[in-house]
């Protein structure tokens, strides 16, 4: 017990150290949504079709074509125009039209959206 104990330890630690060297990051082009080693997901600017930022009702768990790409309740809830191939452990594989995100600070993620989108369209 004492092994297994201490190899649960350290695979929290693990996990933690993985979610905190990947994360979400945008750029001009792409939302690349990455949850430690369990999920990958790089979303073209142009396949979101809406973001919903307020009063966000996330589908329950497991819903086809929904991603939970966070540990939590979502407080961001994006909607692709066409289904995106997410990649998990173990080499599975989903396709996804909405993504939920759990962002610390909801209204800087709002503006970069937003300006990256004003960019985009200049």
């Amino acid at each position: 017990m004492l092994v297994v104990s201490i190899f649960g330890a350290i695979w929290i630690l693990g996990f933690t150290r993985a979610v905190q060297l990947r994360p979400i990051l945008l750029t001009d082009y792409a939302l690349q949504v990455r949850v430690g080693l369990r999920w990958r997901l790089d979303i073209p600017r142009t396949a979101i079709a809406s973001v919903s930022f307020t009063g966000v009702n996330a589908p329950p768990k497991r819903t086809p074509g929904y991603a939970r790409a966070a540990l939590g309740d979502p407080n961001v809830v994006l909607t692709l125009g066409a289904p995106i191939r997410a990649y998990g452990p173990y080499g599975m594989v989903r396709d996804v039209t909405r993504v939920g995100l759990v962002i610390d600070d909801v209204k800087a993620f709002e503006q970069s959206m937003n300006v990256v989108a004003l960019a985009n369209q200049r």
